[in-house]
């Protein structure tokens, strides 16, 4: 109730409050939404971390690339990008640094099973990081203040820690972000 929002997805599910938009391709329907928007923050991507390159680039880097320039275009004054853990997951298995800080370089790309299936989230981290570079652009070039959120763990649903599945382990386990900091790390940033 603090906020009018403009929502956009690619699939309403009959919601008649989401406009139905596919980012990936650059449209002037689309673009008018964001016309006198003070804020956007950017979820339109696949969550998958285990995803393929060639499945990336449409839903992860077309989109991303879009909602840069539509915000500049529109004048929008800050954009929110959700980042991911996935950027410096290549530390998951090195045990030096001791703590990940702002300090260190990333390492997009995290190694880790679930479901008994072995799985790499390199492209996925490394689309994350590229997002994160292309808002520090958008940042100088267009003067666009981004804050890139690398998001911790966030389940669907009820998402509480003792859902957690045991196999991923400590590392994923203290990521694990509840739906009520989510919450209110998002409403910060805005």
């Amino acid at each position: 109730g603090r906020y009018r929002l403009v929502l956009l997805d690619i699939d309403p599910r009959g919601d008649g409050a989401i406009a139905q938009a596919d980012l990936s391709t650059w449209t002037k329907g689309w673009l008018d939404l964001f016309q006198g928007v003070d804020a956007v923050v950017h979820f339109a991507a696949d969550p998958t971390a285990f995803q393929t390159w060639p499945k990336l680039i449409a839903p992860n880097l077309d989109v991303l690339i879009n909602v840069y320039q539509a915000s500049a275009q529109a004048g929008v004054k800050r954009m929110i990008y959700a980042s991911s853990n996935h950027v410096m997951g290549g530390y998951q298995n090195v045990p030096l640094p001791a703590r990940i800080t702002t300090d260190i370089p990333p390492r997009p790309g995290t190694q880790y099973v679930a479901d008994g299936q072995a799985r790499d989230s390199t492209p996925y981290g490394s689309a994350k990081l590229f997002g994160e570079r292309l808002g520090k652009c958008y940042a100088e070039s267009h003067g666009l203040s981004v804050i890139a959120v690398r998001i911790g763990w966030v389940k669907a649903g009820d998402n509480r820690p003792a859902d957690l599945p045991l196999e991923r382990g400590p590392w994923f386990r203290l990521m694990w972000l509840s739906n009520r900091d989510f919450c209110h790390l998002m409403e910060r940033c805005v």
